[in-house]
């Protein structure tokens, strides 16, 4: 048999990518025309090497100065291009070493070549999209794909409505998977324009919960409305799905019948812990870093471990597996692979750690909040097992996007903390104060606006046996209370000198290894 032939085309033509996007060309390609990608977004201090291999959208004035005003000769000719829209075509920082298109709007030439994409592409797509758990439930599925095929997914949680179509507009035919994440945050309607280029086989709802209602709505609205107006924006994903294709939905979520209705003529499969799930959560048995979880997935048992500790993941693990049967069939096969999957960093991810000879855990779930997943990380926290002597620490920071209900819905959370068995509470920002102010003396550990100094008095309060979490809205940047926490832990002992390697050799049958270089 003849191994099949790698594509060696660009991904898009010079003439194509012109007729596509409705542009025209200030400045032509070289014959060195090979555009790898399509980015829409420069967020580095310095030039990524693979900005000259792009096809870049760049839609303000400030960007092209910053980048091309002082534009030195490249090293190499470049292989992709700027793409700019008209108000931009007589910019003095128009770069001079590099092909140029203009075109009339660049939100409308993004989305055609999006649309493109997946008009030419052979393989699946799925949306994941929800208010808590579509990072971990995209990362699962993708794991599982991975047996059946090559997948391509957005990166990190790169999860609005550019960021997704340059992902898709980057895709080659030949992709047998598109996993995409889908989140609110820009634009309304913003996922009716990723669903009619996407146009995807299924799409995954995790949860609802009252999060970004401060960018759907300016005015004061209660708690279901807020619900059906966050499933109204999320739904959008499913109105250009294609003619045979299937919504996965946790049949848990609050507003399910108006969610179902809403989905009225789809073919819909749910999951969830509730005996009327299709794809059913039977039993977890809740370790300290792993879960054994049992499932029923459309009448069949199926049993896996899972790197993801608490319940709430076990939920979130049946539902990808519910849509990657959807694609592949194969239950048994989509099981045994959540066996090998590993937690993502900042979402449950469970860190061992040493701090004064205390030997402690820290549930990392620092990456992102709504109220809905701070409740599940507390009680994440609750069905999780200090050592002898040890208790039960929530480090929370301010939850965004709350609108005029903030306050009282931080507040209500030292009821939620109580309920859950935290022994001490942690609290970081403007509005996470009011939790503060809220709890049982016995469990406030103290309000905090510098986070070195809550780290400090952490670092001076934990035992051994004790069990931490932290969890914060994506802006408050708990990703660096985590880090100060790992580096406060004790230096592991070195080895004698007569066991130590020479310096400069790499250990006998092992690689070296080199650390991250980390960017401030």
């Amino acid at each position: 048999m003849v191994p099949p032939q790698a594509d060696t085309t660009p991904l898009w033509g010079v003439d194509q990518l012109a007729r596509i996007t409705g542009g025209s060309w200030l400045r032509r390609p070289s014959s060195a025309w090979d555009p790898s990608r399509v980015q829409t977004m420069l967020m580095a201090n310095f030039v990524p090497t693979w900005m000259p291999r792009s096809i870049m959208f760049i839609t303000r004035e400030e960007t092209l100065e910053r980048w091309f005003k002082d534009e030195e000769p490249p090293a190499e000719e470049p292989t992709g291009c700027v793409v700019v829209g008209r108000t931009l075509a007589d910019s003095p920082s128009l770069p001079r070493e590099r092909a140029v298109l203009v075109v009339d709007e660049l939100a409308g030439a993004l989305q055609a070549l999006a649309t493109a994409a997946r008009q030419r592409h052979l393989g699946r797509a799925v949306a994941v999209t929800g208010s808590v758990g579509k990072t971990t439930s995209r990362r699962m599925l993708v794991h599982v794909l991975s047996a059946h095929g090559e997948v391509e997914m957005n990166y990190e949680n790169w999860n609005l409505r550019a960021q997704v179509l340059e992902r898709l507009a980057s895709v080659r035919p030949d992709m047998p998977f598109l996993v995409y994440e889908a989140g609110l945050g820009g634009p309304l309607n913003a996922l009716r324009a990723v669903s009619a280029a996407l146009q995807p086989d299924v799409v995954q709802l995790t949860q609802l919960d009252a999060a970004h209602v401060d960018t759907i709505t300016r005015r004061e609205i209660s708690y279901e409305d807020a619900l059906k107006a966050v499933a109204d924006q999320k739904l959008q994903l499913c109105e250009h799905m294609a003619p045979d294709g299937v919504v996965v939905v946790n049949r848990d979520i609050p507003m399910f019948e108006y969610v179902r209705e809403k989905l009225a003529g789809r073919r819909v499969v749910t999951f969830g812990a509730g005996e009327e799930a299709d794809f059913r959560l039977l039993d977890v048995e809740v370790g300290d870093v792993r879960n054994r979880v049992q499932a029923e997935a459309a009448g069949r048992s199926v049993t896996y471990e899972l790197a993801v500790p608490g319940r709430f993941m076990a939920v979130n693990s049946v539902g990808s597996l519910a849509s990657a049967v959807q694609l592949t069939g194969d239950a048994e096969g989509a099981a045994a692979a959540l066996s090998t999957f590993e937690a993502v960093p900042g979402r449950a991810r469970v860190v061992p750690l040493t701090i004064g000879g205390a030997a402690i855990r820290l549930i990392d779930d620092s990456f992102n909040a709504t109220p809905l997943s701070v409740r599940s990380t507390l009680e994440l926290l609750q069905e999780s097992r200090p050592g002898e002597g040890g208790r039960r620490i929530a480090i929370l920071g301010d939850i965004a996007h709350l609108g005029t209900q903030s306050e009282t819905v931080h507040a209500e959370l030292a009821k939620v903390a109580e309920e859950r068995g935290v022994d001490r509470v942690y609290t970081f920002g403007d509005q996470m104060r009011h939790l503060q102010e809220a709890l049982p003396a016995r469990m406030a550990a103290g309000h905090f606006t510098d986070r070195r100094a809550m780290v400090d008095a952490i670092v001076a309060d934990v035992r051994a046996g004790d069990v931490l979490t932290a969890k914060a809205s994506y802006p408050v940047r708990f990703d660096l209370v985590v880090t100060m926490l790992v580096q406060a832990q004790d230096a592991p002992e070195r080895p004698a000198a007569a066991e130590a390697p020479q310096a400069g050799k790499a250990e006998p049958g092992r690689r070296r290894r080199f650390g991250p270089v980390w960017r401030a």
